[in-house]
């Protein structure tokens, strides 16, 4: 009988180490798939997740927030003028400036090539979203210094705003919009779709 309860311990043991492993993996795998490998970021599969967190606590809260999808023009073409490791460089310093102006409540995620995300929380109005968008823009226009040369990047920002009865896939889809507006304006400016239920008059 002593035989079989320490055979049953043992077996439950290396069950428990098993399921601590293979959470293990799976966390790793989440991480990898979620998270830019280069600069540590969060990628755009990355922003998904946390905006639909954001979403999650703002049908909790009540609280507006937006998802801001910003193109710094031509930062992209550095890779191909100047080599891949200057290109990320300069984009790295970019993000780190942009990142300063931001709250700590906000996320900065990758999307692709010149194009980077925010999720802002918790705001209160759609005046707090263009704030946001402000001290990006300002950030966006000091030069920055690439093979000896000081350049700089005009931004353009399309922002979605929404609340707990929105998605992220809506907001997601709003975006994009947004900045195609922006971008009729010309380079440096953003423009706003508010995809909340109307308030009552």
């Amino acid at each position: 009988m002593a035989d079989s309860i320490e055979c049953t311990a043992s077996d439950g043991s290396e069950q428990a180490r098993a399921e601590r492993r293979r959470r293990h993996t799976l966390m790793e795998q989440t991480r990898e798939a979620t998270q830019d490998s280069e600069s540590g970021l969060p990628s755009q599969r990355g922003c998904e997740v946390l905006l639909s967190s954001a979403v999650r606590h703002a049908a909790r809260t009540g609280s507006p927030l937006s998802l801001l999808r910003c193109d710094l023009d031509g930062i992209a073409d550095l890779a191909e003028d100047y080599g891949s490791e200057v290109g990320r460089e300069a984009a790295n310093t970019y993000l780190d400036r942009l990142s300063q102006q931001l709250r700590s409540s906000d996320s900065v995620c990758l999307a692709q090539g010149d194009t980077f995300l925010v999720v802002a929380e918790d705001l209160g109005d759609e005046q707090d979203a263009a704030g946001v968008a402000y001290r990006l823009l300002s950030a966006a226009v000091e030069p920055v210094e690439v093979a000896g040369q000081e350049l700089t990047f005009p931004m353009t920002i399309g922002i979605a705003i929404g609340d707990g009865t929105v998605t992220a896939a809506e907001m997601f889809a709003a975006a994009p919009v947004a900045l195609e507006r922006a971008r009729l304006d010309g380079s440096g400016g953003f423009r706003i779709i508010d995809l909340r239920p109307a308030s009552p008059a």
